[in-house]
């Protein structure tokens, strides 16, 4: 059983991949990112692949604003990861947030 939840998990992302490099965007932010957010500690390096590549696709600012707590607990979980590529990962995504005008850099502690 959860052999078969982890799978379907591991789907899911791939699926959010896949669809994120076809179309280019996420069209339900408000569904995708809580998902991401929840599962990035068991997915860390998958999840902060996601939110990278959208991140990528420059949302607008009040997009990032309104997801700013989901977004928080995914770089959090990669910071926590202890990972040197998820940590620089992190780092990218929090300087393009920062362009937008959005300060996350208080996600990039430990504490």
């Amino acid at each position: 059983m959860v052999r078969s939840r982890q799978a379907r998990r591991r789907w899911e992302l791939q699926q959010l991949i896949t669809a994120l490099s076809l179309a280019g965007r996420i069209e339900s932010e408000h569904e995708a990112l809580p998902r991401l957010a929840a599962l990035a500690p068991a997915h860390t390096s998958t999840c902060m692949t996601i939110l990278e590549a959208w991140v990528r696709t420059s949302p607008h600012p009040w997009t990032l604003q309104q997801h700013e707590e989901s977004i928080r607990a995914i770089l959090k979980a990669g910071i926590a990861s202890g990972d040197a590529a998820t940590a620089e990962t992190a780092t990218a995504i929090v300087s393009r947030c920062i362009t937008a005008g959005i300060d996350l850099r208080d996600a990039l502690t430990t504490s």
